[in-house]
């Protein structure tokens, strides 16, 4: 009793000023911990010299082919599998290439630019009150949303992009809808198609104007109907479009993703994950429910559309989540509405941690508390699969050695579970092994049978490079030696991540020593 009222005493001896900032203290480290390791984490990933994974490399030489003029989306039985994204995808990572050159970097680069710019574009529509210390705080719980959509932040595909593409739509169709522009609702639209032909996720937001709409709680006018379903008639017209004029697109943008199963018994699972892992989300959502759900919802239009975004997102966002394939980065657009929402409302927890006339000790006990949600609510589960500190990929160690050593190797040689390599060390575009398993799936799942493609490139080379990925097991030591090759001495590739494997028939001799 007489230690605590001694460090009562001790707390009431201080001055406001300096009271202030040792209540902030807590919530600042919180958000310095999360934007030092999302920093931390980003450079790692984007200067990681392999790709991170199979559709990294997938990104990579689907941009090549762009730049070369070869076919990117084609149909046929001896057609490649590409991804399935927009056209827009391999299309800029074409115009890069032409500039830099073939790289696994400047699709990194790209992604965390438009990540970068989305966080910004949250911030500055999102934050009101001017409360300047709150705003490294805003920027740390909207960068949260790395960990928890699988560190996209740095990856070469388009959901950045698409999400920034979006953020802006969206508001350029609140600015249109509200003030009831037409301008406004046109150029937000066009900003959806641009996105939707990087990544499809951008035409479910033409919903939120609508769903905006209901949630006013009266009955709008005809005009703002009118606007608001401009977006709407917009997504299915271009699909439609794209059906009748791009029939190879639109299959691998629409018709080859809806083909594969949705878990359905997983969609409340993750529904409910989401909000039991954003405790500060819920303490926000609850403040607002309980102080101004009558009044706000009219008095500061963002809330409402918050809410809409978040109404549209979550669903479908736990929905894409629960497909065969699905990833983390599927909760992304729910995320940072998420994010947004808290940003909006993080002025009453500042203003409350702030005001003098509250018992000094309840203000500290609250920072701490803001604190701990807000590092929960980006890091929420910590295990040894999904830790805070994003390791190293075992394939960085030894890729560049792999690409000297092909590129010093007679005839051809392929590697269909990282094309990249074959790329780089000898100009030769392959096909990529998880790319033709995600190209043909039966029932809703991934099948192999495509995979005869990859057997028949495997066939004709000289050299095959195997990784140790379990991902793609069809090429094996197993299939190799029955295809006729052998496997060869590699010392100077000490990690054990890539084997190099010989056709009988081949020229004879150790390509060890060709390792430089």
């Amino acid at each position: 009793m007489r230690e605590a009222a001694m460090e009562a005493g001790l707390l009431e001896r201080l001055t406001p000023a300096r009271f202030a900032w040792i209540c902030r203290g807590p919530v600042l480290l919180a958000a310095a911990i999360i934007i030092g390791l999302m920093a931390f984490n980003t450079g790692r990933l984007l200067l990681a010299p392999a790709p991170r994974n199979a559709w990294e490399a997938l990104e990579v030489v689907e941009g090549y082919r762009s730049v070369q003029g070869m076919p990117v989306y084609e149909l046929g039985p001896s057609a490649h599998a590409t991804h399935m994204y927009g056209a827009l995808v391999p299309w800029v990572q074409g115009r890069l290439f032409r500039t830099l050159g073939p790289n696994n970097i400047s699709g990194r680069l790209m992604t965390l630019l438009s990540g970068l710019g989305v966080v910004a574009l949250i911030v500055i529509v999102c934050r009101r009150d001017r409360l300047d210390w709150l705003l490294p705080i805003a920027v740390a719980i909207v960068l949260g949303v790395d960990h928890r959509g699988g560190h996209y932040f740095a990856e070469n595909r388009p959901d950045m992009s698409a999400l920034l593409c979006s953020a802006l739509a969206i508001v350029l169709l609140y600015l249109g809808v509200e003030r009831t522009r037409l301008a406004a609702v046109i150029a937000g639209t066009l900003l959806l198609v641009l996105g939707f032909f990087f990544k499809q996720i951008s035409f479910v937001f033409a919903a939120v104007p609508a769903v905006a709409l209901v949630l006013r709680g009266r009955w709008p006018r005809w005009r703002e109907i009118l606007l608001a379903a401009i977006p709407l008639a917009t997504a299915f017209v271009v699909p439609t479009v794209l059906r009748l004029g791009w029939p190879a697109v639109y299959h691998y943008m629409l018709e080859l993703p809806g083909s594969y199963l949705v878990r359905w018994d997983r969609v409340p699972k993750y529904c409910w994950e989401f909000l039991v892992d954003s405790p500060l989300f819920l303490l926000l959502l609850g403040e607002w429910i309980a102080r101004d759900f009558g009044r706000d919802r009219g008095a500061d239009p963002r809330v409402r559309w918050l809410l809409a975004i978040f109404a549209v997102m979550l669903p479908w966002s736990a929905i894409a989540h629960s497909k065969v394939g699905g990833w983390p980065n599927s909760l992304l657009p729910a995320l940072f509405a998420m994010v947004g929402f808290c940003v909006l409302r993080l002025p009453r927890l500042g203003a409350w941690i702030d005001a003098p006339a509250r018992p000094r000790v309840a203000r500290l006990a609250a920072a701490a508390l803001v604190a701990l949600l807000m590092l929960t609510t980006a890091f929420p589960r910590i295990n040894r699969a999904s830790g805070i500190v994003t390791p190293r990929s075992p394939f960085d160690a030894d890729y560049k050695g792999a690409v000297t050593l092909a590129k010093s190797l007679p005839g051809k040689v392929v590697c269909p579970e990282d094309p990249t390599i074959a790329l780089y060390a000898k100009g030769y575009v392959g096909y990529n092994a998880s790319a033709e398993k995600d190209g043909c799936p039966e029932r809703g799942v991934y099948t192999e049978r495509r995979l005869e493609l990859v057997r028949s490139e495997v066939e004709s080379a000289d050299y095959v490079i195997d990784l140790d990925d379990d991902f793609c097991p069809y090429i094996n030591p197993e299939r190799l030696r029955a295809l006729g090759f052998e496997q060869v001495e590699t010392p100077r590739l000490t990690s054990g991540q890539y084997r190099f494997w010989k056709r009988v028939r081949a020229s004879s001799g150790d390509i060890a020593a060709r390792i430089p």
